[in-house]
């Protein structure tokens, strides 16, 4: 998800920041009191292969949209961390460091690309977009890989 924003700009992105913590406190919250600890390991990899594609089709999308997907993205994680919380676990301290992991993340994997993206548009740094965008086609196929191997089991 990271990749994906820095590779749409700065300023596409920046709502991630704020928009992917609180969804993963929103699924850590919201997950049990629905019953969904887990979406599977067919819907993780189909969004890790939707992600991929993206990427790798350097489609350029809104602010919205994205935020939409890291909302989505972010429920699925944090419910599926829920299921990690036994009766022993203090819930404050888990919640804070699941959101701040995830702000971390976000935030490091999406200043990395916008750097390694540069802002010149000139010949010299054009390969660097090609090289996001095979990376993406590398992220499609291993959801695409995990995906058979969870119709396999």
């Amino acid at each position: 998800m990271g990749v994906l924003a820095g590779s749409l700009g700065a300023t596409t992105g920046r709502w991630l920041v704020l928009v992917f913590p609180l969804g993963l406190l929103a699924g850590l919250g919201l997950g049990p009191a629905f019953g969904v600890v887990s979406a599977g390991a067919v819907a993780d990899a189909g969004t890790i292969a939707f992600l991929g594609l993206l990427l790798a089709t350097n489609l350029r999308i809104g602010t919205a949209p994205l935020c939409l997907i890291a909302v989505g993205l972010a429920l699925m994680r944090g419910a599926a961390n829920a299921g990690d919380l036994g009766p022993e676990t203090n819930r404050l301290l888990f919640a804070a460091g699941l959101a701040g992991a995830g702000y971390a993340a976000i935030t490091l994997t999406m200043a990395l690309t916008v750097a390694f993206r540069g802002t010149d548009a000139g010949r010299s740094i054009a390969w660097r977009g090609i090289a996001i965008r095979a990376f993406g086609s590398w992220i499609a196929a291993i959801g695409v890989m995990m995906g058979g191997f969870a119709l396999t089991t």
